[in-house]
């Protein structure tokens, strides 16, 4: 371990060394120069400085992303039909699809929300009939986000609606109805 130490002191120290010898010969060679021809030599102010590179916000389109609603029934105990139940967690496969589901808030509830794809600039909205319940501005998706039911919770009888849009582009616009049933 030593060794390597020392090692690793000498090679900085010839490295020290090095430098020090090509600023020496840069310096008296520009000495030597300052009676020879000037023309070439270049003017620090015209150097331009290298700007980053600002990567630009890839537009998306809906295709771009995906969004995903999940419940779960509710668990039952034994009855004449058997039992207990344990409540299963599902895919309202038509809110992906169509843009819309119901549910019976009386015998399941909402779980998550998943919104997969990349992409910046986004916001996701909330509304219950026409009140706000929920709203992140700006976020970055990286494959996958999920909201859960301790993010937002979806009312009782009520229509949400949940909009997703990249700045002001609406990237996805889904109406959920949660009603009784028993």
């Amino acid at each position: 371990m030593k060794i390597k130490i020392q090692q690793l002191k000498i090679q900085q120290l010839f490295i020290s060394i090095l430098a020090m010898l090509v600023v020496i010969a840069c310096g008296t060679g520009s000495k030597n120069n300052e009676k020879a021809d000037t023309s070439k030599m270049i003017n620090v102010d015209t150097v331009k400085a290298v700007q980053p590179v600002v990567e630009e916000e890839k537009k998306l389109t809906p295709n771009d992303i995906t969004v995903k609603l999940f419940t779960k029934g509710f668990d039952r105990e034994a009855d004449e039909e058997g039992g207990p139940y344990k409540g299963e967690i599902h895919e309202g496969v038509s809110f992906r699809k169509e843009k819309n589901y119901f549910f019976c808030y009386d015998s399941e509830q909402f779980i998550r929300l998943e919104i997969l794809g990349n992409g910046k600039g986004l916001s996701i909205e909330v509304k219950e009939e026409d009140q706000v319940i929920f709203k992140e501005k700006n976020f970055e998706l990286k494959d996958k986000i999920k909201y859960t039911d301790k993010d937002f919770n979806i009312g009782m009888g009520n229509k949400t609606t949940i909009t997703i849009k990249q700045n002001e582009t609406i990237l996805f616009k889904g109406m959920i109805d949660s009603q009784g049933c028993m």
